[in-house]
């Protein structure tokens, strides 16, 4: 019978525990570099292969220099065009003239012309005519009524003429200075001094405007002698127009003006 404790036991156990004992470790050992074993193997084909592909250098990229492209060249401005060659005048013909023969006179006999002297009618026609006070005795005046009561063709013309400064000035250069009233028109118009022509032409025109644009009652009044048109206040400025017996329409177709009947 055999003791519990291992006392009197057989001297083959104790190598026989040490086998087991071995044997565990050894398989522990066996176990642990197979597990390491797999780790190494799955980091080298997973991550670490990608790591060695990754760091392969890549192939060099080739780079071409290309020179800059040059800039267009500025059109050539157009070539001016020759002048065109002047043309020759054509050459006249020549003229041949014919030669003029002048026939000799005889100088005409020398004879003394006897100066002719002026007429009086010629000295008075070039003068303006005046008229003396008695001469306007009865001499009809704006304001002094009209004929029939139809219109007052003296006032008409008085005022329109008082206002005009082309007839004062006209009437002043004519006159003499003697204050007497000028006669202009006794059937015809009468020349003045320093004017060519009969009757002063400014006052001559202005007259007919009046006369031409008044009424056809007034333009056929008959007048008996003259009229009287004082040309400013003091009465040193006056005309005269008719005498006898005649109508201010006559005006308008006397000698000398525009008017045609």
């Amino acid at each position: 019978m055999q003791r519990q404790d291992g006392v009197g036991a057989s001297p083959r156990a104790p190598s026989r525990a040490r086998r087991r004992l071995w044997a565990r470790r050894a398989g522990a050992a066996l176990f642990s570099a197979g597990f390491h074993a797999a780790i190494l193997a799955a980091f080298l084909i997973g991550g670490g292969a990608e790591t060695i592909v990754a760091a392969k250098p890549s192939p060099p990229i080739e780079v071409t220099m290309m020179p800059a492209p040059r800039p267009p060249a500025p059109p050539a401005p157009p070539s001016p065009e020759p002048p065109k060659p002047a043309k020759a005048p054509k050459p006249k013909p020549a003229t041949t003239k014919t030669p003029v023969k002048l026939k000799a006179r005889s100088a005409p006999p020398s004879k003394t012309v006897a100066p002719i002297a002026a007429s009086p009618e010629v000295e008075v026609a070039a003068q303006t005519t005046e008229l003396s006070e008695a001469a306007l005795v009865g001499a009809r005046t704006a304001g002094s009524g009209a004929a029939g009561g139809r219109c007052d063709m003296v006032q008409r013309l008085q005022q329109a003429l008082r206002g005009d400064a082309v007839v004062q000035s006209a009437v002043a250069r004519a006159g003499t200075g003697s204050g007497r009233a000028i006669l202009l028109w006794d059937g015809d118009w009468k020349p003045t001094r320093g004017e060519q022509g009969k009757g002063l032409a400014g006052v001559r025109e202005a007259i007919m405007v009046e006369v031409g644009f008044a009424p056809e009652a007034c333009r056929s009044e008959t007048m008996n002698g003259i009229v009287l048109i004082s040309l400013n206040d003091g009465g040193t400025a006056r005309i005269a127009l008719g005498g006898g017996r005649w109508r201010w329409s006559e005006l308008l177709y006397a000698p000398g003006t525009m008017a045609r009947r």
